[in-house]
């Protein structure tokens, strides 16, 4: 599910070059720049229905671009691979699958960051996800603490002392 970039139209060689295949519309009226790192073009209205944060930041005044017809970037301090699921996620898309922890974190953070209750909703019930806890469980644990989801802290909890009770159980079963 990676995200291919490829060079913009007009871009100023100063400027970030990169722009994400999938979320390129032409109709597009706001660029999100994750990281300094690739552009994605989306729609005000999509993200400001998702976010209350990214509704208010863009009833403010943006300052004019210097080139006529162009759309200034929001920059975004998230990775690229963060803003693609949570894109995924809100638009008409197969909603992606993690596969990575980080991603699940980094993901997760920036929806709470961002007041994305749909997407915290949608991946939330990722904590239950057996790969991720038999990858990390301790991780899993930290990032259900960060995250404040009192419920999955406990169910993760659960899960890794049963996941350690059977390794534990497994081990001595070796001998």
């Amino acid at each position: 599910m990676s995200t291919k970039k490829t060079r913009t139209k007009n871009s100023d060689p100063t400027a970030v070059p990169w722009q994400s295949t999938v979320f390129c519309a032409e109709d597009a009226d706001i660029i999100i720049r994750a990281a300094g790192d690739l552009d994605f073009r989306a729609h005000k209205c999509i993200l400001s229905l998702i976010s209350p944060i990214l509704r208010d930041m863009f009833a403010l005044p943006q300052p004019p671009t210097n080139i006529p017809g162009t759309l200034s970037p929001v920059d975004v301090t998230e990775s690229p691979r963060t803003w693609e699921i949570i894109l995924r996620t809100i638009y008409p898309t197969p909603t992606p699958i993690m596969t990575k922890l980080k991603d699940f974190e980094s993901l997760l953070l920036a929806a709470k960051k961002y007041e994305m209750q749909f997407v915290i909703d949608t991946h939330k019930k990722s904590f239950r996800n057996r790969g991720f806890i038999l990858q990390d469980p301790l991780y899993l644990y930290a990032i259900a603490c960060a995250c404040g989801f009192e419920d999955q802290v406990e169910y993760v909890a659960r899960k890794a002392e049963l996941s350690a009770e059977l390794s534990a159980h497994e081990a001595l079963r070796c001998w």
